[in-house]
């Protein structure tokens, strides 16, 4: 059999009832750990022999909740700086997870490409950038989104089909963002 931490030995008397039965029948064939238990009472006993010469008036139970206290933040602290997830890579749930994702993203990709700026202009869509903001042209009509003029010059962004431009305010600083996609 298996012999009992310290923890199990110094609290069994504590301890429910089914794990008292087993370490009290393991106590009757087991010399070491018996003869541990009878060291950890002794202990108890001298202990509460001294407590009675402590100061008067000290109130132990306020002092055991304050202990109590403290241990139960020092364990909360130590599950904070532990490790969340046990070492050893992923399990196979987050691994079809993942797989599944990239499948459906590249099967999306495969059968809805983005747009090349030839296929635009053969389409007949065309974004570009003006003075006064961002402009998208299609079938001789156009949409402009015009910005408040600034002292800096604005930042633009260009993708095949997309178009993002950022625009500060001088006098605010204040940041508009402009982002415009064609399909």
């Amino acid at each position: 059999m298996k012999h009992p931490d310290g923890i199990q030995l110094a609290l069994w008397r504590e301890l429910d009832w089914p794990t008292r039965w087993r370490i009290s029948r393991h106590l009757r064939q087991c010399t070491a750990c018996a003869s541990e238990v009878r060291s950890f009472e002794a202990s108890e006993r001298r202990l509460r022999e001294m407590a009675g010469e402590m100061p008067p008036g000290l109130n132990w139970d306020a002092l055991a909740a304050e202990m109590t206290g403290n241990v139960r933040v020092g364990i909360a602290a130590g599950r904070c700086v532990a490790p969340a997830v046990a070492p050893g890579g992923l399990s196979w749930r987050t691994a079809l997870v993942f797989g599944s994702t990239a499948l459906l993203l590249i099967t999306a990709l495969w059968l809805n490409p983005p747009l090349r700026k030839d296929q635009l202009a053969t389409r007949g869509i065309v974004l570009a950038t003006t003075p006064s903001g961002i402009e998208l042209k299609e079938n001789g009509s156009a949409l402009t989104l015009m910005h408040v003029r600034s002292e800096k010059e604005p930042l633009v962004v260009s993708a095949p089909g997309s178009l993002r431009v950022r625009y500060v305010d001088s006098e605010t600083g204040q940041i508009t963002i402009n982002n415009v996609y064609a399909q």
